[in-house]
């Protein structure tokens, strides 16, 4: 009896100190006080070794950052209610390679787009020791209404990921090539100028960033660590001829929405993550004084925000944070609210991520769509959205390798998993755009 009742005091004694662990491990991971960095470097760590050696020695060929195991039986489109889905050509890029495809509502492909990394850099200025073609995918592209193409290359088993950018035309001859580290999105301007997410890394102290940083105690990290991967948006001419770049962190530090950058976790170099870019119209501007045409919808995943930059003044002019939690994607809409892929923000009955609709000026939520018990919807990253014509949105579920079509009322109407496939997973799906057929003259 002894004997047991001992072990039922270890038993105690045991189970009390774990949660014990627990409750204080909620607490540094809310607060971030010490020791949370040394847990979070090490996680940071262990992700390092993985995505920025391991790919580059192992190179697996189902990996991860490329490729997941879906439910879905076999590829190519799933659903199809042909009433109601937004009629034209989708098209799609993958972590499959390094090419794009426009297929019909049924999933047929009527053209395709395809060049190598290596094809276009075999000595690229710009990487110092590149993965191969296998691991590098384009992660956005845009076609044109003569059939050429803009891509973005990005890369797994690189830090930074950010490869650079094409333009081919419809029979995927190279037109051009920017050799700089751009990533994730660009937008083209009505009158054919470009702007580029891009990456530049900063190795001497920002102080300004310092100052910031440092007032807000335990609720962001007190150093910056460096060097710090500073995003920016290149403005380049349509021939890909450079005219200028903008710097997002001093945009901030120039701005009256410096103090947002007290909450980058610099456990990453990562500081910001601008992760999409879309041009100011004028009908959105004309709804909201705020804004004014040709600024700069930017969103940024590290601190949760959607704002708004001027190329001009290079500051920042406006910004939000929401109940979104390191979002992609946002989008202006017609009816003069905002839209982005929510992530991690969805807490009830669903996925944890979510489309959401808001008001850019009040942030009251219009509209949300986070998929079902039965088809949840979550990303941990990528993923975009398209609201189309009939209203439907067209969302890109990057890690369930999936695109779909709902109704406001939340109903699939179109579903299309993506058909690339290796080692029995398939490739993540990077972007999709619904199209107008009429105004792609190359497929008279």
């Amino acid at each position: 009896m002894a004997n047991i009742g001992k072990s039922v005091r270890i038993g105690g004694f045991v189970i009390s100190l774990a949660f014990l662990a627990f409750v204080v491990g909620m607490a540094v991971t809310a607060t971030r006080v010490f020791p949370y960095a040394i847990f979070a470097d090490a996680a940071v760590g262990l992700d390092y070794v993985y995505n920025y050696i391991l790919v580059r020695v192992i190179e697996p060929e189902d990996n991860p950052f490329l490729y997941v195991k879906v439910e879905a039986e076999r590829g190519g489109v799933v659903e199809l209610d042909s009433a109601r889905a937004q009629p034209g050509l989708t098209l799609f890029s993958s972590g499959r390679a390094s090419a794009a495809f426009l297929v019909t509502l049924e999933g047929d492909v009527v053209h395709e787009w395809a060049y190598p990394f290596s094809e276009v850099w075999r000595y690229p200025p710009h990487i110092v020791r590149p993965v191969k073609n296998k691991s590098i995918f384009w992660r956005r592209t845009k076609v044109l209404p003569n059939g050429d193409l803009l891509a973005i290359y990005m890369a797994s088993g690189d830090s930074p990921p950010s490869y650079g950018m094409i333009k081919i035309d419809k029979d995927s001859n190279l037109i051009w090539s920017y050799p700089e580290l751009v990533h994730h999105d660009f937008a083209v301007a009505e009158d054919g100028r470009i702007y580029a997410v891009i990456n530049e890394i900063r190795n001497s102290k920002i102080e300004k960033l310092e100052r910031v940083k440092k007032r807000f105690g335990t609720i962001a990290w007190r150093k910056v660590t460096y060097p710090v991967l500073d995003d920016g948006v290149a403005e380049l001419t349509a021939d890909g001829e450079e005219i200028r770049r903008v710097s997002i962190i001093d945009a901030f530090l120039n701005s009256d929405y410096a103090n947002m950058l007290a909450f980058a976790q610099n456990r990453r170099w990562d500081a910001v993550h601008l992760n999409s870019v879309e041009v100011i119209t004028d009908r959105f501007a004309r709804q909201h004084p705020e804004f004014e045409a040709g600024q700069l919808l930017i969103s940024l995943k590290e601190i949760s925000t959607v704002a708004v930059l001027d190329m001009d003044s290079e500051r920042i002019v406006w910004a939000r944070r929401g109940s979104w939690r390191e979002q992609h994607d946002a989008d202006q809409l017609e009816n003069g609210n905002m839209m982005v892929f929510d992530n991690f923000g969805h807490l009830g009955k669903g996925g944890p991520s979510r489309v959401v609709e808001f008001d850019p000026i009040t942030g009251a939520e219009k509209w949300t769509y986070a998929g079902t018990e039965e088809k949840p919807l979550f990303s941990s990253i990528r993923s975009a959205q398209q609201v189309l014509p009939n209203g439907n949105v067209l969302i890109t579920d990057s890690n369930n390798a999936r695109i779909i079509e709902v109704t406001r009322d939340r109903d699939i109407v179109w579903e299309l998993i993506n058909p690339q496939s290796r080692g029995g997973k398939r490739g993540v799906l990077c972007w999709a755009e619904r199209i107008d057929p009429a105004r792609l003259t190359f497929l008279e």
